[in-house]
């Protein structure tokens, strides 16, 4: 061989082995650095993937009913790169779904790989685009969040999304708990990039919920705080109730609401939880804790007068006044008659100081840290920002703001003894298999004596029996509370509305042995606008609905009165009988009885009134029958739902009524 040949030969042999040493470095990097990312990109032409939401877990209410659920779904998706004809498909898919067929075929036309058309439809709904099929068209298995109760505890649950974010309540609270693990369902497709098989990893379910709600008295409280705000054609309320010795939330109403399973209208007002998000000035009610402040201080007891200075007293050039010109007071009857005068002269002789202590002890600026989201804590100022008229404001409440939730739990820890109780509406959080994982264990603190609370408690009893809550009593318990009533700030008046008002009520019962604390107020009711006459008989209904609930016994009996007839020559009507506010609270009219065939205003006088037993519970409906001289027939468990004979109907006393409950 020549040496050029030689030459020639060698050289190509080093090219040969630089080329191959090349293509073997190429290979080492691709397979060894670049393993990952050619395995991802190699999976991402071979595959699609579609994420499937998670199943969430149940919410119960606290005997186990269903407040919310997942139930299942079909989503559509298109494969636009699959799809031959997008006009064709499109035309398809428009009558079925209900959607604009121009729209469609720009999704078809996506250059996405894959592309929502419409998202959990009931799967009949999607059975039937099933068995068109079409080619890039797939029907993805999906939960959707349902509310079986609709609007019934909307602001404590929350609500899901169609994206599954999480909005406001239990459902943003608990989502870690709650939310399961998202699946997949994967597609496998050829070098045309059409499908040609899928596997499917299903969700896996969240644990589930038990609140300490109770949808029975949850509706209760919900339907009469709707009944209030429309007969007073008031802006919204709120009503909760409480177990006092356990800070249980039983029920947590708020007006205006929602219905977590169609948002479409929903105003922010309505979605925004008025029990714990919007604080106000409350008014009288507030007078509570200065008159807990003054006797744990020992400068008042209940027999002691106050000297209410003829119904006024001036607070550094400011005037206040009360509703009558009253003089010599003892402690219960200042209370009873929310004597503003009394309470400012309480507030001196407690100081600054001392009265914001009790304040703050009592929670009022401070979070509750109910297990509920956006909670606020009101408006408290320190002592330093007081100005010198604020010893004539906070104590019988205005410049302070606060909650319905706050109000109601330091109504609570006067009911408890003195013990603040931590609000909350989890009772547990179990697996899928019944294990619970978490179990309530609320904080609780002393705010005032055991003997303070006794004390308090008898002229909070006193504000229902002689003063300006006797709509609040109750039939066949015991009660005790405040009304409140206060003008609210007009930001373009820059001063106080003379024609709105805030009107509310918070109290317990029974009074000696307390089972619930309840607030009611009403933002802006028109015509009748105080407290007693608006926020105490809402009070009243949902106290009387709750206690037969819980099958409470009665501890007053002596609001049981007969009041079914009313003989000839007796009162004109019940409001001139020397009769118990008590007799007359469960609305029965008294119809006189003369000679016969009498009749009076067209009522046959042998007869009496048909009373309104909707929504009480059955043991208060019997006891109103039987002091009617009526015989009840009960239908099923709970509260009264329909009855016959309809109320206000005039009856013959021994006539059979009949009653159905449900829970």
């Amino acid at each position: 061989m020549s040496v050029a040949l030689e030459k020639r030969v060698w050289w190509l042999s080093v090219l040969v082995a630089l080329w191959m040493a090349a293509i073997g470095a190429r290979l080492i990097f691709l397979q060894v650095n670049q393993h990952e990312t050619l395995k991802r990109r190699a999976g991402q032409q071979q595959q699609r993937i579609i994420e499937v939401s998670p199943l969430r877990g149940f919410i119960y209410d606290r005997y186990g009913r269903e407040l919310a659920r997942s139930i299942n779904m079909v989503s559509i998706y298109a494969a636009p790169r699959e799809i031959k004809d997008a006009q064709l498909t499109a035309r398809e898919l428009a009558g079925l779904l209900g959607l604009d067929e121009a729209e469609l075929v720009q999704k078809l036309q996506s250059d996405r790989p894959y592309v929502p058309i419409k998202r959990k439809i009931f799967p009949d709904a999607a059975e039937s685009i099933g068995q068109l099929g079409l080619q890039g068209i797939h029907l993805v298995k999906e939960a959707r969040r349902f509310y079986p109760g609709e609007e019934l505890a909307a602001h404590i649950l929350g609500f899901v999304g169609a994206d599954e974010g999480t909005l406001g309540g239990i459902e943003l609270a608990y989502n870690d708990y709650i939310n399961g693990s998202p699946g997949q369902v994967m597609i496998y497709v050829d070098g045309a990039r059409r499908s040609y098989d899928s596997t499917e990893r299903p969700p896996t379910i969240g644990q589930n919920v038990t609140l300490t709600i109770s949808q029975s008295i949850q509706f209760v409280a919900e339907r009469e705080l709707a009944a209030a705000v429309r007969q007073s054609n008031a802006q919204g309320g709120t009503a909760i109730v409480l177990k006092p010795q356990t800070g249980e939330i039983l029920a947590m109403a708020s007006l205006p609401n929602y219905n977590p399973n169609n948002l479409s209208g929903a105003s922010r007002e309505a979605l925004s939880n008025r029990a714990i998000q919007t604080p106000y000035e409350p008014g009288s009610v507030f007078k509570m804790v200065t008159y807990a402040a003054a006797l744990e201080e020992g400068l008042i007891e209940p027999e002691q007068i106050i000297d209410c200075q003829g119904g006024s007293i001036i607070v550094a050039g400011h005037t206040i006044r009360d509703s009558s010109s009253y003089g010599q007071l003892t402690a219960m009857e200042a209370m009873a008659h929310s004597s503003n005068v009394a309470a400012i002269k309480l507030a001196q002789r407690i100081g600054q100081e001392r009265l914001a202590y009790y304040i703050r002890k009592f929670g009022f600026g401070l979070k509750t840290n109910i297990d509920l989201p956006g909670e606020s804590r009101g408006v408290v100022r320190s002592v330093k920002d007081w100005s010198s008229a604020s010893l004539g404001a906070i104590p019988i409440g205005y410049e302070i703001g606060v909650t319905p939730l706050q109000l109601v739990s330091a109504m609570a820890a006067v009911a408890n003894g003195g013990v603040w109780v931590q609000p909350h509406v989890v009772k547990k959080i179990a697996s899928p298999a019944g294990a619970t994982l978490v179990e309530a264990n609320p904080e609780t603190r002393r705010v005032i004596s055991g003997e303070t609370s006794v004390k308090l408690t008898r002229l909070l009893e006193g504000v229902v029996l002689r003063g300006t809550a006797k709509r609040a009593r109750l039939f066949g318990y015991t009660a005790a509370g405040k009304t409140g009533t206060a003008y609210k700030y007009d930001k373009q008046l820059k001063g106080y509305s003379p024609t709105k008002h805030y009107a509310t009520f918070a109290g317990f019962a029974p009074a000696k042995k307390p089972e619930v604390a309840i607030v009611v107020m009403i933002d802006e009711p028109r015509g009748a606008h105080h407290g007693g006459e608006v926020a105490a008989p809402v009070f009243k209904r949902i106290a009387e609905a709750v206690l037969d609930d819980l099958a409470v016994p009665a501890d007053d009996l002596s609001s049981r009165i007969e009041v079914a007839t009313i003989y000839q020559g007796a009162a004109e009507s019940v409001d001139d009988l020397a009769l118990p506010a008590s007799a007359r609270s469960f609305d029965v009219e008294a119809v006189k009885t003369g000679a016969a065939n009498e009749t009076i205003n067209g009522v046959d006088s042998a007869s009496i009134l048909m009373p309104d037993l909707i929504g009480r519970g059955g043991r208060a409906a019997a006891d109103i029958c039987a002091t009617l001289g009526l015989k009840l027939v009960a239908k099923g468990s709970g509260i009264v739902v329909r009855q016959s004979p309809s109320a206000w109907t005039a009856v013959s006393p021994g006539t059979i009524c009949y009653v159905t409950l449900e829970r």
